[in-house]
């Protein structure tokens, strides 16, 4: 089944599973730097999300920039959130 103007169902399945695969691959290298046996004994967990975080943003904002995604946004009307 194809939805129009939004992939297909393979490019849906394929998304998942690289994000499940880049979430898996950063705890691993969360615990080969953090290791204070075998690893890097990096000490700053904080510091290390920030580097995490930054790397994401960064290769997110170059994927749109190539027109490899498009930005999205969520509607708000009608959200548990209340207004003023």
């Amino acid at each position: 089944m194809e939805r129009k103007g939004r992939g297909t169902a393979l490019e849906d399945a394929f998304a998942f599973l690289l994000n499940v695969f880049s979430a898996v691959m950063i705890v691993f290298v969360n615990k080969i730097l953090m290791d204070s046996t075998y690893g890097f004994k990096f000490a700053f967990a904080t510091t290390l999300c920030a580097f995490h975080f930054i790397a994401s943003a960064s290769a997110l904002w170059i994927a749109e920039g190539m027109a490899f995604i498009h930005p999205a946004s969520m509607p708000l009307k009608g959200s548990t959130c209340r207004e003023g």
